[in-house]
């Protein structure tokens, strides 16, 4: 089957449907942006920089 005869009958973006599937969103306004950023974000960040500090400190600290 080719594509032209699919486009020709329909419209832009109703080529192919999708049952039985249910979407969840919510709303960005209804979002909160900066949520969790102190009380999980920087503790994940400072764990991040000491599993990862062991591998590369040592080689710039012997270059400086």
């Amino acid at each position: 089957m080719r594509l032209t005869s699919i486009l020709k009958g329909g419209k832009f973006g109703t080529i192919a449907t999708i049952r039985g599937t249910t979407r969840y969103h919510i709303s960005p306004f209804e979002q909160k942006a900066l949520a969790g950023v102190v009380s999980k974000g920087l503790p994940n960040v400072v764990r991040r920089f000491r599993a990862n500090a062991i591998y590369w400190l040592p080689s710039k600290l012997t270059f400086f």
